[in-house]
């Protein structure tokens, strides 16, 4: 049918523009500065001027600067407050940002508060907690995260099996 084709032209377009290059983070410039950049980020997460595209670019810039360099103090306890002002946001990237950065953070105490939800029963305790594992990389999560796989949840199975590909586990 012409439709469908001009409909498939105009995704394989979307996909050959939107994945040949990954979006630029704004504050890619300041991550040549490591640490010192981390004022900068946290300006931005807790300004009120910051849109929600804003506070997402800050924290997967805190993410990897997390991973290059370590946190500070103050910059891990600014995305955990934020995480948990965003608590009841469901499943949006701003959220998932802030997991991103948490699990890159690799502070095990914050891992390991995130592991013992593994088993909590909450769906999305669950969920968030294979998200956080999932970016740690937790090796220390891997045989809860396998139990999850063979309980073959819809919604869990396949963020388990995700986090599991990132631990190097699969």
């Amino acid at each position: 049918s012409p439709v469908i084709s001009v409909i498939e032209r105009k995704m394989e377009s979307f996909f050959d523009e939107y994945f040949d290059e990954a979006p630029i983070n704004r504050f890619e410039p300041f991550l040549a500065a490591g640490a010192k950049a981390y004022p900068v980020l946290m300006d931005a997460l807790t300004s009120e001027e910051a849109d929600g595209s804003g506070r997402v670019d800050a924290l997967v810039a805190m993410g990897r600067l997390f991973e290059e360099v370590g946190p500070t103090r103050d910059s891990l306890d600014a995305v955990v407050a934020h995480a948990k002002a965003l608590s009841d946001s469901g499943l949006n990237p701003e959220r998932q940002a802030a997991l991103f950065a948490i699990g890159r953070s690799q502070e095990a105490s914050l891992i390991e508060n995130f592991m013992s939800l593994l088993t909590s029963g909450d769906q999305l305790a669950v969920y968030v907690s294979c998200s956080v594992v999932g970016y740690a990389a937790w090796e220390p999560a891997v045989a809860e995260l396998k139990n999850l796989v063979v309980k073959n949840d819809a919604m869990i199975s396949p963020i388990a099996i995700w986090a599991l590909g990132e631990i190097g586990s699969i």
